[in-house]
């Protein structure tokens, strides 16, 4: 059986703000508005992007979903969550892709809008 392509829509916010959002992802996820599941990188865990930001990361079951995909995207600017994000595939992730460029989508700030890229790594198909 094949197995399903997770992807993720990533969050990255300030340290300060890490708390609050996390109980309102984690919230949503139990309340079954997002996807299967969630995490978020803590103070604790290496981090090799920016010292002062951490991202909460919220799960969808197939990235090849797009309705889905938006449809997450929907229920986070619902939150209240109105940053600009970015959509990555969980195979970007062991192929060890980080940085820009690694996302199969964006969302601009405050919108439900769904941008596809061009990955520099080949999306699943």
């Amino acid at each position: 059986m094949p197995v399903t392509p997770h992807g993720k829509w990533l969050w990255f916010l300030p340290v300060r703000a890490l708390d609050a959002a996390w109980r309102l992802v984690k919230q949503a996820v139990e309340d079954g508005k997002l996807g299967p599941g969630a995490k978020v990188a803590t103070l604790g865990n290496p981090f090799d992007g920016d010292p002062t930001r951490r991202p909460v990361i919220i799960y969808t079951a197939d990235c090849t979903d797009e309705a889905d995909v938006r449809r997450v995207l929907v229920a986070l600017r619902a939150l209240g969550v109105n940053d600009a994000l970015a959509y990555k595939t969980d195979e970007a992730t062991e192929l060890g892709e980080y940085g820009d460029r690694t996302s199969l989508y964006t969302s601009p700030v405050s919108s439900t809008k769904v941008v596809r890229r061009m990955p520099r790594y080949a999306a699943p198909a």
